[in-house]
């Protein structure tokens, strides 16, 4: 029989990424002037529907809640993002530095599709 906490322990290390990704369907990303679909959303990064040539070099991202069909544009937020991989037609991009307003976004996300309140989002 194997211990439960010994599974636990062997799925953690197995898991690669620093955080969750939640589906970036309530989001919306300005990328070089240009509106792209986010694919997916972690307090670590997020990956874009676009294609971005990897660097070390920071790229300004412009985030866009959506309401229903709608951008929210009075609450957009802007980040610095360093693309770290690209496969196919979507590149993944880390957060050079979280600030309130992104986490309290992303957090917003994780609980709408977790269909919790946003303080249970650990």
């Amino acid at each position: 029989m194997v211990n439960p906490y010994e599974r636990e322990r062997r799925q953690i290390e197995l898991e690669r990424r620093q955080q969750p990704r939640y589906s970036g369907s309530g989001v919306m990303a300005k990328l070089d002037g240009k509106l792209v679909d986010v694919v997916d959303i972690s307090l670590s990064g997020l990956q874009v529907r676009a294609v971005i040539a990897v660097s070390t070099d920071p790229v300004a991202v412009t985030l866009f809640p959506r309401e229903g069909d709608k951008l929210d544009l009075n609450h957009a937020i802007r980040v610095l993002c360093i693309p770290v991989r690209s496969a196919g037609d979507c590149t993944g991009m880390q957060f050079q530095r979280s600030t309130m307003a992104l986490s309290r976004l992303i957090i917003k996300l994780m609980s709408e599709q977790l269909g919790v309140a946003p303080y249970f989002v650990r």
